[in-house]
């Protein structure tokens, strides 16, 4: 399943978290997916946002699906399995 920020969302909210003072500055933020095959029901988690300083890890929220996503037909199923073969061929 192709997740884009549309399709998921935080399993908790995360209006504001705390950091040391020393730490906090340059803060960046990584999203790792999770490889899912449909069907994929409503809140699966589906990967996580990691935001780091420099130091380290400063807090991991997990990402969840925002709704279910259905089987494909065949059509479009035989199609994400060639698409598949050929990521899997070259990565």
């Amino acid at each position: 399943v192709n997740l884009i920020a549309d399709n998921a969302y935080a399993a908790e909210p995360l209006a504001a978290f705390t950091v040391p003072l020393d730490r906090g500055n340059n803060i960046r933020w990584e999203i790792a997916i999770e490889d899912l095959m449909a069907p994929v029901d409503h809140g699966k988690a589906a990967g996580k946002l990691i935001l780091y300083d420099e130091f380290g890890e400063l807090e991991t929220v997990t990402l969840v699906s925002a709704g279910p996503v259905e089987r494909g037909n065949f059509i479009k199923r035989a199609w994400d399995s060639f698409l598949l073969f050929f990521k899997n061929l070259f990565s």
